[in-house]
């Protein structure tokens, strides 16, 4: 199931190497800052990572704004090892509400 969110992105980034199995892998991540937490162990604003389609590097390229306020469409599925993983499948530049 898709989902929408805004989230406040530092950078992106893709990866094209050969896997330990000789497989092409190729990847994308996406950086963005999340809310600002004050607790006994942190006070600040940590770095959180989404998966992406590689196709979107391109377009993330093109809008060329970090940091930036984005709408990304995210789909929940199995990472690395099954784990669960957000994965960005779509992007716009967030409208700013005044």
């Amino acid at each position: 199931m898709k989902q929408k969110m805004t989230i406040n992105m530092i950078s992106v980034e893709k990866f094209e190497f050969k896997g330990e199995d000789g497989r092409d892998v190729k990847m994308g991540r996406v950086s963005a800052l999340s809310d600002f937490e004050n607790t006994p162990t942190r006070v600040g604003c940590p770095v959180i990572n989404f998966s992406m389609e590689i196709p979107l590097f391109e377009k993330f390229a093109a809008i060329g704004k970090f940091p930036g306020l984005y709408d990304v469409e995210v789909e929940l599925r199995a990472g690395g090892r099954g784990k669960a993983s957000l994965f960005v499948v779509g992007v716009s530049e967030a409208k700013v509400k005044s």
